[in-house]
């Protein structure tokens, strides 16, 4: 890319005008997939800054439960090592993946997200699913599509066992447990802990994941 297309880029990205470009492209996206703080991956930045001169915020970095690009294996960042503030997307100030803090002014370096947030599921059921929603993502996982609830049946596997087996790969004990374990917020309702939406999309993930294995 040529540096004039570099800085004609940059300036629509950091445009309050762009926030439907930004979502259409899958920079950032405003809904419930998304994490509380925006992260990135190094390895990522160094590519996008390579290749375009600017690097973007993207979608599969955002989901909650995850800790590491699923397309390098490296650990993702998300605070500033200076002052520990997130990186953060507003319409007065858009920051990119590698702009340096809007706060304190401090170089681009970024805390890994693991170092304070490890993964909290075992790391075959982690990493598997990671894996499928990377590939859901990019149209890639057609064995989504294929999955055949009718063909369990038959063989005398019900949705039922197929729940059961996913809670024990995640070792939990309830789906309550398990959106935990996602990083799936849940709300308190009359002291007791339940879902905000009855089947997340992460956790349907989760189930189908083991399903397709069955």
């Amino acid at each position: 890319m040529a540096a004039n297309d570099a800085v004609e880029m940059r300036n629509g990205m950091r445009s309050a005008d762009m926030h439907k470009y930004h979502q259409l492209n899958q920079f950032f996206a405003w809904d419930p997939l998304e994490a509380p703080n925006l992260r990135r991956c190094p390895t990522c930045v160094e590519e996008d800054l390579a290749r375009y001169g600017v690097a973007h915020w993207r979608l599969h970095h955002q989901w909650p439960f995850t800790r590491h690009c699923a397309e390098h294996r490296t650990p993702l960042q998300q605070a500033c090592v200076r002052c520990k503030k997130s990186p953060f997307v507003e319409k007065v100030a858009i920051q990119l993946a590698h702009d340096d803090c809007l706060l304190c002014g401090h170089h681009a370096h970024f805390t890994p997200l693991i170092d304070e947030s490890p993964v909290k599921g075992p790391a075959e059921a982690y990493w598997s699913l990671l894996d499928l929603a990377f590939r859901a993502l990019k149209g890639e996982a057609l064995e989504i599509r294929s999955f055949d609830e009718a063909a369990l049946r038959r063989r005398g596997i019900t949705m039922d066992h197929v729940v059961s087996k996913t809670l024990t790969r995640w070792n939990c004990r309830s789906g309550v447990e398990l959106a935990a374990k996602l990083d799936i917020v849940v709300q308190e309702d009359n002291g007791a802990r339940k879902l905000k939406n009855a089947s997340p999309l992460m956790m349907k993930l989760a189930v189908l994941n083991c399903g397709l294995e069955m």
